[in-house]
This record gives C-alpha cells, structure tokens and sequence, in this order.
C-alpha cells in the first residue's frame, strides 16, 4: 500500500475556494483504479494549512492518477496557494487494525 501525503497552503482570501477543489479532486480520485480511500484534514491551529492523505493499493496505481487527464494544475489567473504544494510518498511497511 503507498500513501500520499500533499501539504496544501491557502491564501487566507481562497480558503473556501481551496476546500472546494480539494473535495472536488478527491471525487475525482475514487473514480481511479486502485484507490483506497483520501482524508483532508485541516490543521487545529491554521486551517489555511489542509493537508490530504490518500491511500493507493500501489505505486502503479497512483502513478494511474499522477499521469491521468484528471490531475491537472491550478490554472487560476491568481493562484488559491501562499506556498507550493509539498508532496511525498510513502510505502506502508507495517499497519495496525483493532
């Protein structure tokens, strides 16, 4: 299983707007093969800061959504972000479950 993890940086200004696409691509992802399932979640202490953990059976599968037509950049005249996205990947090596 490989995780995604991608830092988001709203400007205080497009914070609605940065929650709406990152729900959007999160619908957009479940529609992939090989998806598991994505959480964004929003810093206690600065919600302009919304980092998403998306959960992928492989790294094939996630290079599926990487390459696909529905990743795409923002293309908005001004951009949503006051930093770039930070994004990493991780291989699960080890998992707990009650």
């Amino acid at each position: 299983m490989i995780v995604l993890v991608s830092h988001h940086y709203a400007r205080s200004e497009k914070l609605e707007e940065v929650q709406k696409a990152l729900h959007a691509v999160g619908m957009k992802m479940k529609t992939y093969p090989g998806f598991i399932s994505r959480a964004n979640l929003e810093d206690v202490n600065d919600p302009k800061h919304i980092t998403a953990v998306a959960y992928w059976e492989s790294e094939e599968a996630l290079d599926g959504w990487d390459n696909g037509p529905d990743r795409g950049s923002t293309s908005a005249v001004e951009s949503p972000w006051s930093k770039p996205v930070y994004r990493v990947r991780f291989k699960v090596s080890e998992e707990f479950k009650p």
